[in-house]
């Protein structure tokens, strides 16, 4: 298994450097997963956590990694550029346009460079010049286009505890819709304030349409949600024979099923021993897209583990709740996740016979702890690799490293606490539905 993914390591050195170091810590952990097999687990506690490291150590970096989508650059002249985009924070968003041409050349375009880029079909951002605060400072930026109507509403994130927004017309300039919150001191007394100026530039920029005001009233804030739905009604009420454009992209919904199957190690204590089981995995999961760059999901699903030590079966359902990233282009796809499951032992059953000699089965337990009687919690980070064959169908493999402990049926009540550890690699398939 390591020498597999060593190999693919050095078949992807030359398309792309993350790519690789990314495999370097995937073939670390197949490394360290491969010892217990080996020497048959003789030190688990070293390495659960050198491998729940990894793990976690290669997810940050994984999502760490900035993402290139498809879009264009307009310039000044009025030229189109064609290539990627860096998709990153809404900060850098506004002050740098990363762009990537066909020949893989990268060029950083400042607001004064170019006149808007694009990311295709989704957001939209122009260079404007801004005047904001009291000091009324003026600065050139890249304002993201929310909607394009009557009113014309802008979104810019100046830093991660400054957001503003702002409103135009034909008839009017680029105006701020001014809102702060603060603490003022009068009187060796302090007093929380917010403004409510916001809601006057509002009505003085729809003051065609009376019916708003209510709606505005409830503004507590610019937000920008409430701002997209009051220009698109100010647009539909005063031009009702043209639709107003709005440039935030919608989240889409996708929805991918998947199937899996692999190998498992299971490690407990049993008798007041380290026990190490081996067994097998198979695992139902929906992948359902959370946010706008089709790059983070929510995976959930059933998983079931079987294990049969000596005379005994044990068997558990565990439904994961995982926070997940894929990256969202190409035919291979890093993937990464990290979360909890919460499990149930389903058949934990000692075989013994009664007084007429007839096999009956009886809860198999732990250090007086039956196992049918409890459910778990499982703490786990997962990695992985998928390859889209066609747009709508994938294949992939994943390891995965996890921590348990037993909590009696009393709602978090905890009763008894024993060491689980939990290893697993599969292979699997996903299909998209929606």
């Amino acid at each position: 298994m390591c020498v597999f993914i060593q190999c693919i390591n050095f078949k992807f050195i030359k398309v792309k450097k993350q790519l690789t170091i990314w495999f370097a810590f995937s073939s670390l952990f197949v490394a360290v997963f491969s010892i217990p097999l080996q020497k048959k687990l003789t030190n688990v506690h070293t390495i659960y956590k050198t491998t729940l490291a990894v793990l976690f150590f290669s997810t940050h970096f994984l999502i760490a990694q900035s993402n290139f989508q498809f879009g264009f650059v307009i310039k000044n002249n009025g030229d189109t550029l064609k290539g990627k985009i860096k998709y990153i924070g809404d900060v850098y968003l506004g002050k740098t346009c990363t762009f990537k041409d066909t020949s893989e050349t990268i060029i950083d375009f400042n607001p004064s460079d170019i006149k808007a880029y694009r990311f295709t079909d989704d957001r939209y951002f122009v260079s404007r010049e801004i005047t904001f605060g009291k000091e009324k400072t003026k600065e050139t930026v890249f304002l993201e286009y929310l909607v394009n109507g009557k009113a014309n509403v802008y979104y810019y994130k100046r830093n991660n505890n400054e957001t503003r927004y702002f409103i135009e017309k034909d008839t009017s300039g680029l105006v701020e819709l001014v809102y702060e919150v603060g603490y003022k001191y009068k009187d060796d007394k302090t007093f929380f304030y917010k403004t409510t100026e916001h809601k006057l530039i509002l009505k003085q920029f729809m003051n065609e349409t009376q019916s708003l005001n209510n709606e505005i009233e409830e503004l507590k804030q610019p937000e920008h949600n409430q701002l997209i739905r009051l220009a698109s009604k100010y647009h539909k009420s005063v031009c009702p024979d043209s639709n107003c454009t709005v440039y935030k992209k919608k989240i889409k919904n996708t929805i991918w099923l998947g199937l899996s199957s692999g190998v498992s190690i299971y490690s407990f204590v049993y008798l007041k021993q380290q026990l190490y089981l081996t067994g097998t995995n198979i695992n139902l999961t929906a992948h359902i897209q959370i946010t706008n760059s089709n790059r983070f999901f929510i995976r959930t699903g059933l998983n079931v583990y079987s294990y049969k030590p000596f005379e005994r079966i044990f068997s558990i359902i565990s439904i994961p709740a995982h926070i997940e990233y894929v990256k969202p282009f190409g035919k291979l796809r890093p993937m990464a996740s990290i979360g909890i499951s919460l499990a149930f032992p389903i058949a934990g059953i000692d075989y013994l016979l009664d007084k007429d000699k007839k096999i009956i089965p009886v809860p198999f337990s732990a250090n007086n702890v039956i196992f049918n009687d409890y459910f778990t919690f499982i703490t786990s980070a997962r990695v992985g690799l998928e390859y889209h064959i066609i747009h709508k169908l994938a294949i992939g493999f994943a390891i995965n490293a996890g921590y348990e402990g037993i909590i009696g049926p009393k709602r978090f009540e905890l009763l008894e606490l024993l060491p689980f550890w939990v290893f697993n690699a599969e292979l699997g398939i996903k299909y998209k539905i929606k």
